[in-house]
């Protein structure tokens, strides 16, 4: 018997009776096909306008999803790839307010276009472009933190901010002949306004339940906003009647910055109240967040308490000094007594007194090869050289901005010609100290939650506590290093030997060569050279020129090297699972938002701000 393949037509052509429409189906394809081109044209943009609001969430993972999607949209829409239609009408309007300025009011100032800007960045806010994502169905499902998947949202919207002002920025630049740096040191300003208004907007449309009406949730909106906005205008207008405008433009960044993450953090309450605890399971590692909290701000105020006792006993021996022995004041040994004594003899007993509370973990004993060791060496090398060029472009760029001269306090200890000194306070007293207190002491507290968690934490803490930008970055990098070799060695003498080794080649070897160099003949071709005259070629070589260029030659060849090693190194590193691992989501909550930290990262920002002062002009 054979049976017909069911793809088979009969013989006529035509189909089976059974398929043909009935009718309801009829009807119904009647329907559509008399439906109205204006609805069918309204369904179709619907349903673009829904696939626009959910493309590109295949890019990215976890939370970042929305950061992406909202990028993707953007360049794949976008004219030219750049351009939107808020680009576009940025640039516009950014044209001619710098046209009516130049041509028309005969003026020059950038600040009426960036105010322009401003303006349109704070009203197309007021739409909360955020509302798109956290009105999805799937943002609570998503297994991360609230805070996460907002922060992610809101870093998108900020991004395209910066990109659609940043054309108009330099259009209103160009056309008003204004410095580009004057220019751009509007940009934060601008972008902090739209960060700011969009998440009150979003606090807003969560926490204003919908029975109240869209113009109740306007009218808060535009209330909580004007008001935040009004410390702007304050902050901007003072700078401006001192002659600091780029001060004062920052100083109200700032400002919407600190206001905008406070409904930030806000807003999370009312989009998941549950905060995400939901997908974290608590039980599977048994850790009790209250209790690590409670460890975290004793380790922090530990630390506080050092820079205050230290800072207070400092000024009290300096005026005691001042007042008794006035001739003492400025000897160099005074000096570094006054400096280093209270710090090393009573802020840090009681410091590590406060923090002997909290258990250490003891950790197993490995050696180091002499080659890893070496390795060691270079990398660091490698690790002061970047630190120390990312501080000099971040410091330029606060002292242009705040008119300030960038002060680096070591300096006048680097530079200081008491070697036996320097070598007995910043060779062997501060490596010892310094790597008892932030690697044995807080590493060796903080492991339990984490190995990267220690090693991370105490390097912030270590950069920070140094108190001044010239020497945070390159601190806190440093103390990635001597984090990692202590947790995989569990000794100190490792990292106390490279901490001396980098403190003898910065404060002692390297000044002592940049003498000898500047000193006698080389001072006179320096003088030579800034005169614009060519100097003798057998007064250029000298013995301390070439001792400064091999050590150069040497350092730039070690960091290299430090490049290289780093790489291959950080590829084969891995830590062990700790016994009460921290969950994610919860680490930076539970590691920097407690009473004692938060006391230790304002103390240390106080120093740096009266670091930036002390170079007012």
């Amino acid at each position: 018997m054979r049976f017909r393949p069911v793809h088979a037509l009969p013989s006529s052509g035509k189909l089976p009776a059974a398929s043909e429409p009935g009718a309801d189906e009829q009807e119904l394809l009647a329907a559509v096909q008399s439906e109205k081109p204006s609805r069918a044209l309204i369904r179709r943009k619907k349903d673009r306008s829904e696939k626009l609001r959910r493309d590109g969430l295949s890019h990215g993972w976890g939370a970042s999803v929305f950061f992406f999607k909202t990028l993707y949209n953007r360049f794949r829409f976008a004219h030219l790839g750049y351009f939107t239609k808020t680009t576009e009408t940025y640039l516009a309007a950014a044209i001619a307010v710098s046209a009516l300025c130049r041509f028309v009011l005969q003026t020059e100032l950038i600040a009426p276009a960036a105010l322009a800007l401003g303006g349109l960045a704070f009203f197309r806010a007021l739409g909360n472009p955020l509302g798109e994502d956290t009105k999805m169905d799937f943002f609570v499902l998503i297994p991360e933190s609230t805070h996460k998947k907002l922060f992610f949202s809101l870093l998108g919207g900020t991004v395209n901010c910066l990109l659609d002002v940043l054309p108009a920025l330099l259009a209103a630049a160009l056309i008003l002949h204004a410095p580009l740096l004057t220019a751009l040191s509007w940009l934060p300003l601008i972008v902090s306004v739209d960060f700011y208004a969009t998440a009150v907007g979003t606090f807003i449309d969560l926490s204003v339940p919908v029975s109240a009406g869209k113009m109740v949730k306007q009218i808060v909106q535009i209330m909580f906003v004007y008001f935040g906005l009004l410390p702007d205008i304050a902050v901007i207008a003072v700078g401006f009647v001192l002659g600091h405008e780029r001060t004062g433009v920052i100083a109200a960044a700032l400002i919407n910055l600190a206001l905008g993450m406070v409904f930030f953090f806000l807003a999370a309450l009312f989009v998941d109240p549950a905060e995400g605890r939901k997908v974290v399971n608590m039980e599977e590692n048994n850790v009790d967040l209250k209790l690590a909290r409670k460890r975290f701000s004793r380790l922090g105020f530990g630390m506080f308490t050092i820079l205050i006792v230290a800072s207070a006993v400092q000024v009290l021996l300096g005026v005691v000094v001042d007042r008794l022995q006035p001739a003492w004041a400025d000897a160099p040994w005074m000096i570094w007594a006054v400096t280093f004594a209270p710090i090393y003899c009573i802020a840090v007993p009681i410091g590590l007194l406060i923090m002997r509370s909290v258990p250490r973990s003891e950790m197993p004993k490995r050696g180091l090869k002499p080659a890893q060791y070496l390795s060691a060496f270079v990398i660091s090398i490698f690790m002061m050289y970047a630190g120390n060029i990312i501080g000099a472009v971040i410091n330029a760029a606060v002292a242009n901005v705040t008119d300030t001269t960038t002060v680096n306090p070591i300096e006048s200890y680097a530079m200081d010609d008491s070697v036996l000194l320097k070598v007995l306070f910043m060779v062997i007293l501060a490596p010892v100290i310094e790597e008892f207190i932030f690697r044995r002491t807080l590493i060796g507290r903080m492991r339990p939650y984490g190995e990267r968690l220690a090693i991370v934490t105490s390097a912030l803490m270590f950069g920070l506590f140094h108190g001044n930008l010239s020497q945070f970055f390159y601190a806190f990098t440093l103390g990635l290093v001597f984090g990692a070799v202590y947790l995989l060695t569990g000794k100190l003498r490792y990292t106390i030997g490279l901490h001396m080794f980098i403190n003898f080649l910065g404060g002692v070897f390297g000044p002592w060569l940049v003498e000898r160099a500047g000193s006698g003949a080389d001072a006179d071709v320096l003088d030579e050279l800034a005169s614009g005259e060519l100097p003798d070629l057998s007064a250029i070589v000298t013995p301390g020129a070439v001792g400064l260029g091999i050590y150069a030659i040497v350092m730039i060849a070690a960091a290299i090297v430090g490049l290289i090693l780093l790489c291959k190194t950080v590829r084969r590193l891995r830590f062990d699972p700790a016994p009460e691992e921290l969950p994610r989501g919860k680490r930076f909550s539970t590691v920097w938002l407690n009473a004692g930290m938060i006391l230790f990262v304002l103390g240390c920002l106080a120093e740096i701000v009266m670091v930036i002062a002390s170079g007012a002009a």
